[in-house]
């Protein structure tokens, strides 16, 4: 076996498919004075995954950070009152429940 055979067995035997396609998330960045100063729209696998690429990809200047999953929205640093709220409702047994989804879920609403 050459060593490129070897290459392809084993990429072949780690190469799993995705089970569920990933979704897009709008990621925001804002200044000091509450502009606008970048947006982008990534796709990813899981709400942490969005989060993490919005803190690798934060422009200089940066002062507030915003990831969206079409209407809700999941992350937000500096963390508001709204958001720290809507996070601690979020049920720790499944990670990828958004926060105004578990906020929805719960008896009182």
């Amino acid at each position: 076996m050459t060593m490129v055979d070897l290459t392809l067995q084993r990429n072949q035997a780690t190469a799993q498919p995705l089970t569920e396609p990933p979704v897009a998330y709008d990621i925001c960045y804002v200044d000091g004075a509450g502009r606008l100063l970048a947006s982008h729209s990534a796709p990813c696998v899981s709400d942490k995954k969005a989060c993490i690429l919005a803190h690798a990809m934060r422009p200089q200047g940066t002062r507030r950070i915003e990831v969206w999953k079409g209407a809700s929205l999941i992350y937000e640093r500096p963390q508001t009152r709204r958001a720290a709220t809507l996070e601690a409702l979020r049920p720790s047994r499944d990670p990828g429940l958004t926060p105004l989804a578990a906020w929805r879920a719960q008896p009182n609403h």
